[in-house]
C-alpha cells in the first residue's frame, strides 16, 4: 500500500479514484479485481475520517461478502425512539441491523483490492481534477485517468464539476459509555428540530452520539442532548466533529467529461434517516460495471444513474419525499406519528421502502 511514495507513482492509469470512503473503495476492489488498473488517492492517512453514526441494516453483508464480525459489528434488535420525554419500544423479531467499525469495513475492501492489484496513496491531498481525467496531486505531481471517479464526498476537489446544494448538517462525538439495554439504540426526537438524534451503541463500550438536521445548529442541539445523555449512559466523551450529508437526493448529472460522481458526490444518501454506507457502496457497484463497460468499449456512456435509481435508488427517492413531507409536518403529528408507529412499518420507513406512514398521518 502506497502511503504517500509519489516516486513509485505511475503517470497513466485506467481509473483514478479521488476519496476512499465506502464508495471508493468499493470502485477501487470492484475494477482492479477486472484488472484494470486503478489507482485510489486518499487526504487522510487513515480511512473512515468522516464523522458517521456507522449503522447499517443486515442486507449490506450480502453485499460486500464480509461477515459481521469482522468489523466489531454490535447487533441491533431493539429501537427506543424518545420524543421529549415520551419514549416507544420497538422489538423486532431478529437482528435487522449493526453498528460497525467503518475503518475496519474500509481496511478490508481495500486490503482485497491491493490483492487484486489495486494502487493506493494515502495521506496526499488532491488540489485539481480536470474533466479530461487529469488531476493535480499536492505533491505537484499530474496524473491522469481514462476514467477518474469522484468519490470524495460534499467538501472535495471535484466540487466544482458536480454540485449539491442542499444538506443535512451533522454533528457527532464518539464516547466511552455504558450500554442500559443489549442489542439497542436510541433515537431523539425534539418539536423544533427539523432532524433527530442518535446514540448507537458500538462494541467495547463505545457509543456514538450525534445530531443531524437540515438549517440547525447541530453543535447547539449536541451541547443539550449531552446533558441528557452522560449521567444515565456514563458518557466519555473521547472526540467530537462536524460533517455535512447531502440532502434530497441524487444530483442530476453524475459525468462530465471522464469525471464520474458516486457515493456522497453524487448525493446518494438516504435523506431521511442520513443512512450513508450501503447506498454508496451500491452505486459505487453500479457505477463500476458502467466504468468497465466503457474501458471494454462496450459503451461509450458512463452514466450509471437511471439504472441505479430504476432497480435501487427508488429508495432514495423515497426517501427524501419523506424528508420534505417531516419538514411540513407540525410538532404534534410527528408525536402521533411516533405513537403509531410499529415494527414492520419502521424498516420500511427506516430502508425508504414505503412513503405510507408519512402521507397517512403527516
Amino acid at each position: 500500500m502506497l502511503r504517500g511514495d509519489v516516486k513509485r507513482l505511475n503517470t497513466e492509469y485506467d481509473v483514478i479514484i479521488v476519496g476512499l470512503g465506502p464508495a471508493g473503495v468499493t470502485s477501487l476492489y470492484e475494477l482492479s479485481r477486472l484488472g484494470f488498473k486503478v489507482l485510489g488517492v486518499e487526504s487522510s492517512k487513515i480511512l473512515a475520517n468522516k464523522p458517521c453514526g456507522e449503522a447499517v441494516p443486515k442486507q449490506l453483508f450480502s453485499t460486500v461478502k464480509i461477515n459481521p464480525d469482522e468489523v466489531n459489528s454490535y447487533p441491533v434488535r431493539n429501537v427506543v425512539i424518545d420524543l421529549e420525554g415520551k419514549k416507544k419500544l420497538l422489538q423486532f423479531k431478529s437482528v435487522v441491523g449493526y453498528i460497525i467499525d467503518k475503518r475496519l469495513l474500509l481496511e478490508l475492501i481495500v486490503k482485497n483490492a491491493i490483492d487484486e492489484g489495486a494502487t493506493t496513496l494515502l495521506g496526499v491531498s488532491v488540489e485539481n481534477v480536470e474533466a479530461d481525467g487529469r488531476v493535480k496531486l499536492a505533491t505537484g505531481d499530474v496524473i491522469r485517468g481514462q476514467v477518474v471517479i469522484c468519490s470524495d464526498g460534499v467538501l472535495g476537489p471535484c466540487f466544482r464539476h458536480f454540485k449539491h446544494y442542499t444538506f443535512i448538517g451533522a454533528y457527532q462525538c464518539k464516547a466511552q459509555c455504558r450500554i442500559c439495554e443489549d442489542e439497542t439504540l436510541y433515537l431523539y426526537f425534539r418539536r423544533d428540530l427539523t432532524g433527530y438524534m442518535w446514540l448507537f451503541p458500538k462494541s467495547n463500550n463505545m457509543c456514538n452520539v450525534g445530531v443531524g438536521g437540515l438549517k440547525i445548529k447541530p453543535k447547539h442541539y449536541m451541547e443539550h442532548l449531552l446533558k441528557t445523555l452522560t449521567s444515565k449512559f456514563n458518557l466519555r466523551i473521547l472526540r467530537c466533529d462536524g460533517g455535512a450529508i447531502p440532502a434530497l437526493g441524487p444530483i442530476g448529472n453524475v459525468v462530465n467529461g471522464r469525471l464520474i460522481a458516486i457515493g456522497d458526490r453524487a448525493g446518494t444518501a438516504m435523506s431521511f434517516t442520513g443512512e450513508g454506507i450501503r447506498p454508496a457502496i451500491i452505486s459505487s457497484i453500479y457505477a463500476s460495471k458502467k466504468v468497465r463497460e466503457f474501458l471494454d468499449g462496450v459503451s461509450n456512456s458512463l452514466n450509471y444513474l437511471k439504472e441505479f435509481m430504476k432497480e435501487w435508488g427508488w429508495r432514495i427517492d423515497n426517501s427524501s419525499k419523506m424528508l420534505r413531507m417531516f419538514l411540513k409536518t407540525p410538532g404534534f403529528l410527528r408525536k402521533i406519528v411516533i405513537e403509531r408507529l410499529n415494527e414492520k412499518l419502521a424498516l420500511k420507513v427506516l430502508f425508504g421502502e414505503t412513503l405510507g406512514l408519512t402521507l397517512k398521518y403527516g
